[in-house]
């Protein structure tokens, strides 16, 4: 019974750690777009 309970702790780290990732990726893309737009063409 403490094995399913390891492996949900552990995919909640893994799903933190995952959506942490996609957040910083977001953002850099955001701040990417955000300046390539703001630089005269």
């Amino acid at each position: 019974m403490a094995a399913p309970r390891r492996s949900a702790g552990h995919f909640a780290v893994l799903a933190e750690m995952v959506s942490k990732y996609r957040l910083r990726v977001a953002l850099h893309r955001y701040k990417a777009i955000r300046i390539a737009s703001s630089r005269p063409s």
